[in-house]
């Protein structure tokens, strides 16, 4: 398989959402940019729950961190500019 670039105009958003402190929203803007359905409702009900609570909650916070491990996984897979994609994270 090809690797595929994140372009930039979704790196800058990643590297601003995570600069906003919107680690959760960054990151499911890499899980729709990967097109990964599982993975973004997941991340989307952590989203809706933090929104609802005013804070990231402890079990979402290890739902999240488990999550990532996949997301991570799949990233490294599919972009050659994976490098980058981290330092925006």
């Amino acid at each position: 398989m090809t690797k595929k670039t994140l372009s930039g105009a979704l790196l800058a958003r990643i590297a601003e959402q995570t600069d906003a402190n919107q680690h959760t929203s960054a990151r499911l803007t890499l899980t729709r940019a990967l097109g990964h359905p599982a993975l973004e409702a997941q991340y989307v009900g952590i989203v809706e729950r933090h929104a609802r609570a005013g804070e990231l909650m402890p079990l979402d916070s290890a739902i999240r961190n488990a999550l990532d491990n996949e997301l991570f996984n799949n990233a490294a897979r599919t972009y050659k500019n994976y490098t980058q994609i981290m330092e925006a994270f």
